[in-house]
């Protein structure tokens, strides 16, 4: 098991000396650990079950219209895996079965060979980690000389799409919805994104940046960046795609609601309100804001327009009533306001029955929570979950797939 240096920053009472005292002062850190010695004098086998139990084994690897295709498993211990190289994320698809999510990333010859370079987030730790493997082909067996039928396979390298949209909303129908903005780059380099909706089948139109909620149902917005620089393996351009849900219903939003007391609102003004989740950059940051106060939590993002679908800006207090998971205990409830640097900022909480209530003057991310964080293990411990990932992409060299001839094409190639 080869050594690690783990870097990370974290909040600490930091104590340092100044002008000849010793001053503690909460601070943002640097902390680098070398993980050395005792782990490393262990044999690899004392961890075969207790950390590759996380990853499945074997890795299988395709080759298909000059690409090759790593394809493994991981359980639900990891929220997501990522791979990048030179400052570009890979392409991938996945699927999730039995509790395991099973990614297939494009990968040239050259990267293949290489050191690939994952991050992955531990989800009992609530922090993203990286680890690097490499992968050993001296040895493998090729079993088949087809490959699976998956359709349009990615591009080598896909775009990342950033924006604040909520993957799901709840609307009352004839709300007219100002959709989010959103950019997309690869590398270094800008990518164009296209913003389109469906209602079912059916498009729907989307000009002038707005969504009219014409009938109650369900509607899906789709934001797709594309990037010419790399193909798919039916040649058309690099892409990725991040869809967002609005359900039109006949009521009110039932995610997020709101009492204007103090008529701080327009008339007939309606709330933009919906859940945050999971891969989602607004969400990471929440995660990141919420290590220290809670391991429970929901992410929402709340706003207001006037009849005419333009943004208000709130000049006074209003109630939100966040629809929290419901074994949320309402008498312990807390809510936080995120703003865009991460800073929380405690407001008022209070049970409603589904609901957690609570005032404020402004719009934006807020985050429910039932406060409490449990045992953590040490940080060396996840460092071992993630050195098990190498582990298994370096000890799999003689059930890994290669193939590199085929009987029959894909269909869709």
């Amino acid at each position: 098991m080869p050594d690690y240096k783990s870097i990370f920053t974290e909040e600490v009472v930091s104590v340092e000396l100044k002008d000849g005292k010793l001053v503690a002062e909460q601070k943002q850190t640097e902390i680098i650990n070398d993980i050395w010695d005792g782990e490393s004098l262990l044999d690899e086998s004392v961890f075969e079950n207790g950390y590759t139990d996380n990853f499945t084994n074997p890795v299988t690897v395709e080759k298909f219209g000059g690409k090759y295709y790593i394809t493994f498993g991981f359980s639900s211990s990891i929220g997501y895996l990522n791979l990048n190289l030179d400052g570009k994320e890979v392409g991938k698809t996945s699927e999730k079965k039995d509790g395991w999510t099973y990614v297939t990333y494009t990968l040239s010859e050259n990267n293949l060979k290489s050191k690939l370079s994952f991050s992955a987030y531990i989800n009992a730790m609530s922090r993203e980690m990286s680890f690097s493997a490499t992968l050993n082909l001296s040895l493998s067996e090729k079993t088949s000389d087809t490959v699976r039928n998956l359709g349009e396979r990615p591009a080598e390298f896909v775009p990342v799409i950033s924006t604040k949209a909520a993957a799901e909303y709840s609307l009352k129908v004839g709300t007219v919805f100002p959709i989010p903005e959103a950019s997309a780059t690869l590398g270094n380099e800008d990518s164009p994104v296209v913003i389109t909706a469906v209602f079912g089948n059916e498009p729907v139109d989307v000009s002038g940046g707005k969504l009219t909620l014409g009938n109650v149902g369900e509607y899906k917005i789709i934001y797709k960046a594309t990037n010419s620089l790399y193909k798919t393996s039916l040649g058309n351009d690099s892409f990725s795609e991040y869809v967002v849900t609005v359900h039109a219903v006949t009521g009110e939003n039932d995610i997020v609601k709101f009492r204007d007391t103090n008529q701080v609102l327009p008339e007939k003004a309606g709330i933009l309100a919906g859940k945050v989740t999971e891969g989602s950059g607004v969400y990471e940051k929440a995660a990141s804001a919420m290590k220290k106060i809670a391991d429970n939590f929901e992410v929402y993002s709340a706003e207001f327009l006037s009849e005419d679908g333009e943004v208000v800006t709130l000049s006074g207090k209003v109630e939100l009533l966040f629809r929290a998971d419901d074994y949320f205990d309402r008498t312990k409830a807390e809510v936080y306001y995120m703003d865009e640097n991460g800073e929380l900022t405690r407001l008022s909480a209070s049970g409603y029955g589904r609901y957690v209530a609570t005032e404020t003057d402004k719009t934006g991310t807020f985050i429910v929570c039932i406060p409490g964080v449990a045992f953590r293990m040490p940080m060396w411990g996840y460092v071992l979950i993630l050195v098990g990932a190498v582990v298994v992409l370096a000890g799999i060299v003689v059930t890994i797939i290669v193939v590199t001839k085929r009987k029959k094409r894909m269909k869709n190639s």
